[in-house]
């Protein structure tokens, strides 16, 4: 998490956090593991978003981005 400066605080809602830092982990070499079976995960309601066109377009163009490593707005401002 620190190598890669943490979750983007710049996002202003909560589409697209866990998905940004997959992208710059995966692009840091980070060896990652999934935890389906090994872990338990909690996760509090929350009325959904619906993506829009902009989102998925968004999220296209950053998974293309193989430079894309540290966030500006993470654990430590930069």
């Amino acid at each position: 998490m620190l190598e890669v400066n943490g979750y983007n605080e710049d996002f202003q809602s909560y589409w697209g956090e866990d998905g940004d830092l997959f992208v710059r982990v995966r692009n840091s070499g980070v060896k990652h593991y999934g935890i389906i079976g090994y872990a338990v995960q909690w996760h509090l309601y929350h009325r959904r978003l619906e993506e829009t066109i902009e989102h998925v377009q968004s999220y296209q163009r950053l998974l293309q981005d193989r430079e894309y490593r540290v966030c500006k707005n993470g654990i430590q401002k930069r």
